[in-house]
C-alpha cells in the first residue's frame, strides 16, 4: 500500500524515475516489511507470554510498545537518506527526497492499516510456545558471552580492515558495466567500441598560437582587407603553421591507447596533404581552398571544428568504454597536460569538456560528498540517540556499531575493487538506515527489560531471543 501511495504521489508531482531511483520501490517495500515484521513479532511475543489477554488488548499493547522505537528508526532513516540531498547531483538529490517521503508514508501506513486489518481478523487460538529462542540469535548471544572483551578486539580489527579498504575505494566505473552482456544496450555499446571507434566522447578545445595570421610564403604582404569581404579575411586565418599544429595535435590524440576515433579539422589537413602527394600545403593554397569550399560544406566540415573569430580549434575524441583498464580521470588529466606540454601551450589555452568530462566530474564528486556527509550524518544520528535514550554514554555505544557497519561496507567495496558510482553511492545510506533501525529497537528493548532481570547477560540473552528475532527476520527479508 505504501508503494502504491508513493507511486501515485510521484506521478502527481511528475517526478520521473531515473537510473538512481529505479530501486525506490524495492527499498520502500523493505522498510515497510521491516515495520510490519516488528509489529508482528511483538504481537506474537505478547500472545505467547500473556495468554490471559484478549486479541484487541494485545494488539493495542503491541502497537503502543513499538510506536516509539519505530518512530525514531524512521526519523534516523530520514536523516540517513537526507545525506543524499547534499550530494549536489540532481538525480541523487531527488532520490533522497523520494526516500524521505517514502519512509514517512511507510510509517503511517504500518501503524494505521496494519492494526486495522489485524483487528478485523478472527482471533487465532493456536497456542504459541513461550520459548522465543532462535538458533542464529542464540548463537550470537552465546558467542558474545564467551568472547567477553575479545569482542572489542575483533571489531577493532574489523575497523582497521575497513579503514584500509576505504583508502583503496575508487570512483571509477564504465557505463557499459551497468548492463548484462546479453542485453541489447551492452551489445550495442560493444559494437560502437569495436567497430565505430568508441562510445562516450569528450572535446579538447585549443586556443592556437598567434602566428600573425600571415601566409608563410609572403603572399599576404600584397593583400589589403579593402579588396575582399569578411569571408576572404577569414581565409587569411588558414596558415601553414596553424594547419600543421592542428594536424600534430590530432595525431597526438589519436595515438593514445585509450582513445578511439578522433574527429577534427586535422583529418581534413591529413586528407589534403595526401591528395597533394604527401606534401605540406602552404597558406596561399589553404586560402584558395577555403574560398572555393561551398558554404553548405563549410557548415559541415569547418564550423564544428574551427572558430576563426576566437582562434580556436576543437577535437572530438571518442573513448573505448569497454576497455578494462579505463580510468577516465587519469585519461582526461593526461590528455590535457600532454597537449599543453607537447605543444608548448599555456594552461588557459587547452580546455577539456564534453559529456565524458561531466560524467567524470559526477563520479569524482561522489567520494568527497559521501565521506564528508557521513560524518555529519553520524553526528546527527547520535544527537537523535541522545534525545531518545537521554544518555551520552548509551548514544556513543549506539553510534559505534553503525559507524563500523558503514565503514565495513565501503571498506569491502574498496578491497573488492567495486567502484563508487551513481548506483553504489546509496549503499552507505542504506546500511546506516538498517543499522540504526536495529540499534534503536535493540537498545529500547534492552533498557525496558534490564530492570526486570537486573543482570546484563540475562537481559542480553532475552533481547537476542525476542527483539533479535524481529531483527533477524527483517534482515533475511532484506537479503532475499
Amino acid at each position: 500500500m505504501a508503494g502504491v501511495i508513493m507511486v501515485g504521489v510521484l506521478g502527481l508531482m511528475d517526478w520521473r524515475v531515473t537510473v538512481v531511483s529505479s530501486n525506490f520501490i524495492s527499498l520502500l517495500l523493505i522498510i515497510t516489511i521491516s515495520l510490519t515484521v516488528h509489529l508482528t513479532v511483538r504481537y506474537r511475543e505478547l500472545r505467547a507470554t500473556r495468554h490471559f489477554s484478549d486479541h484487541d488488548k494485545l494488539l493495542r499493547h503491541a502497537v503502543a510498545s513499538m510506536y516509539r522505537p519505530c518512530l525514531y528508526t524512521a526519523l534516523t532513516t530520514l536523516v540517513a537518506f537526507g545525506s543524499l540531498i547534499v550530494s549536489g547531483i540532481l538525480p541523487i538529490i531527488t532520490f533522497g527526497w523520494m526516500m524521505m517521503m517514502g519512509v514517512t508514508t511507510a510509517l503511517l501506513v504500518a501503524f494505521t492499516l496494519f492494526p486495522s486489518i489485524m483487528s478485523l481478523l478472527k482471533t487465532d487460538e493456536t497456542q504459541l510456545s513461550s520459548d522465543l529462542s532462535l538458533n542464529m540469535t542464540g548463537f550470537l548471544a552465546r558467542a558474545t558471552d564467551k568472547l567477553n572483551n575479545n569482542v572489542l578486539v575483533i571489531y577493532g580489527l574489523i575497523l582497521l580492515f575497513s579503514v584500509i579498504g576505504l583508502s583503496q575505494l575508487k570512483v571509477e566505473n564504465s557505463f557499459i558495466d551497468y548492463f548484462r552482456e546479453s542485453t541489447e544496450i551492452y551489445q550495442g555499446m560493444s559494437l560502437f567500441d569495436e567497430k565505430l571507434g568508441g562510445t562516450l566522447s569528450f572535446d579538447v578545445v585549443v586556443n592556437l598560437t598567434d602566428d600573425g595570421d600571415s601566409f608563410d610564403d609572403g603572399f599576404n604582404d600584397g593583400f589589403d582587407d579593402g579588396f575582399g569581404d569578411s569571408a576572404n579575411n577569414d581565409s587569411y586565418w588558414f596558415t601553414a603553421p596553424k594547419m600543421e599544429q592542428i594536424k600534430a595535435i590530432h595525431e597526438y590524440l589519436d595515438a593514445d591507447l585509450q582513445t578511439g576515433k578522433v574527429l577534427s579539422f586535422g583529418a581534413i589537413v591529413q586528407l589534403a596533404e595526401m591528395l597533394n602527394g604527401n606534401q605540406e600545403i602552404d597558406g596561399f593554397l589553404w586560402a584558395i581552398l577555403y574560398n572555393r569550399i561551398p558554404e553548405a560544406l563549410k557548415d559541415t566540415v569547418l564550423t564544428p571544428f574551427i572558430s576563426v573569430a576566437d582562434n580556436q580549434t576543437r577535437f572530438n575524441v571518442r573513448v573505448i568504454e569497454s576497455a578494462p583498464d579505463l580510468n577516465r580521470n587519469e585519461l582526461l588529466q593526461r590528455i590535457e597536460r600532454g597537449v599543453e606540454e607537447e605543444f608548448g601551450l599555456a594552461d588557459d589555452d587547452v580546455r577539456v569538456t564534453g559529456i565524458l568530462v561531466m560524467y567524470n566530474n559526477v563520479l569524482q564528486s561522489l567520494f568527497q560528498s559521501q565521506i564528508l556527509t557521513l560524518g555529519v550524518v553520524m553526528l546527527a544520528i547520535m544527537l537523535m540517540f541522545l534525545a531518545l535514550f537521554r544518555s551520552l554514554s548509551i548514544s556513543v555505544i549506539c553510534i559505534i556499531p553503525n559507524a563500523i557497519a558503514a565503514a565495513f561496507v565501503l571498506g569491502v567495496m574498496g578491497w573488492a575493487r567495486i567502484p563508487l558510482d551513481i548506483m553504489t553511492i546509496t549503499i552507505a545510506a542504506i546500511s546506516i538506515g538498517i543499522g540504526v533501525d536495529n540499534t534503536i529497537h535493540y537498545m529500547h528493548r534492552f533498557k525496558r527489560e534490564f530492570p526486570r532481570f537486573g543482570d546484563y547477560r540475562e537481559t542480553m540473552y532475552f533481547c537476542h531471543n525476542s527483539i533479535g528475532r524481529a531483527m533477524y527476520f527483517t534482515s533475511m527479508t532484506i537479503v532475499a
